[in-house]
């Protein structure tokens, strides 16, 4: 027997306060959003980090254990920079330089394409005659910059990635007051469900999270290896980049491959088929053996949710918004599925 679904006086003001919180944000929307980005970015480090400090907590005091995993991770991302850097350094510069090559090899191949037309009796008229190539030149380098405008951001944004960090170290440290001070928001009747709701999440989008950073990590590894072989010199950059976009369901690999076939214009069509052939060749292994082994079915999302969410995503943060659409995605799946269990079980 269904009961009537009646909300509480309680619950109204909430939702009523809830309201006026949202009509007041949109206005102060300038104002709020470096603060609610500085917050979200703490949060999704404090989540990251919550496992590594919760196995410190049985040996050290919260404080300490948090700042221990802080520290170390950082100390270990650092080392890893300070290692690479300055071959990443020259590999990016290589890029750069490729490009004007890389401009010249298409023009070259659109002038034969349009003399081989002309010959058929075809004419272009004066579209490719009167191509501005410098602005070609500049469209590409925007491409390229674009498809790896991360590791600019990263480095312009140091000072608010430490204050993100900062945050995280609060959150963590006073883990258990805040979760229950979130949780005395919640109205007593659905207390439960919210609880059950926030654990289902968090174990699900952790396994997510691990499965898609190892998947990351191999992509990038065989692309890079694939690409050495190829003869490309920026394989470890290039690599890099494809492991890091290929977090993005169905458009992450192109976007990966976009400064891979850039480069690879310089050695004439025969090493763009060759680079082709390698990175079609490392998403197969990713699709039919990386992928089904290490996550199996855990999102069961339908690509054509996906999709969308790719696509809001993009509009509304670029590759960054990509970057998380499915996260997002998957929490308001796995929200909606306890929602349901909930609803069948009265």
């Amino acid at each position: 027997m269904q009961r009537a679904f009646r909300l509480e006086p309680r619950t109204w003001k909430l939702i009523a306060l809830a309201a006026l919180a949202a009509a007041a944000a949109i206005g102060f929307w300038p104002y709020l959003a470096p603060a609610l980005r500085l917050a979200a970015g703490g949060g999704v480090i404090a989540f990251l980090l919550d496992p590594l400090s919760q196995r410190l907590c049985a040996y050290l005091k919260r404080p300490l254990a948090v700042g221990v995993a802080i520290l170390g991770v950082a100390g270990a991302l650092v080392g890893l920079a300070l290692l690479l850097a300055p071959f990443m350094a020259r590999q990016l510069g290589a890029l750069a330089d490729a490009v004007p090559g890389s401009v010249a090899a298409v023009r070259a191949l659109i002038e034969r394409a349009a003399g081989f037309l002309r010959d058929k009796g075809i004419e272009l008229g004066p579209l490719a005659a009167n191509l501005d190539w410098n602005a070609v030149s500049g469209l590409a380098s925007g491409a390229l910059g674009g498809a790896m405008g991360f590791f600019g951001n990263l480095a312009s944004g140091v000072s608010s990635f430490g204050m993100m960090v900062v945050m995280a170290y609060f959150f963590l440290a006073d883990r258990e007051n805040l979760l229950l001070r979130l949780e005395m928001l919640v109205p007593l009747a659905h207390r439960a469900l919210a609880v059950k709701m926030a654990g289902a999440v968090k174990r699900e989008l952790m396994l997510y999270l691990r499965g898609q950073a190892l998947i990351s990590l191999i992509v990038g590894a065989l692309t890079s290896a694939a690409l050495a072989l190829a003869g490309l010199p920026s394989a470890l950059v290039l690599g890099a980049v494809t492991g890091i976009l290929n977090l993005i369901p169905y458009f992450g690999p192109v976007l990966g491959g976009i400064p891979a076939v850039i480069l690879a214009l310089n050695g004439g069509w025969q090493r763009v088929v060759i680079v082709l052939a390698a990175l079609a060749a490392v998403q197969q292994i990713d699709g039919a053996l990386i992928s089904p082994r290490v996550m199996g079915d855990l999102t069961g999302v339908s690509p054509v949710a996906v999709l969308l969410a790719i696509t809001v995503g993009g509009s509304v943060g670029g590759i960054a918004g990509m970057l998380f659409a499915l996260p997002s995605l998957l929490i308001l799946r796995i929200s909606l599925r306890v929602w349901a269990q909930r609803r069948e079980s009265d």
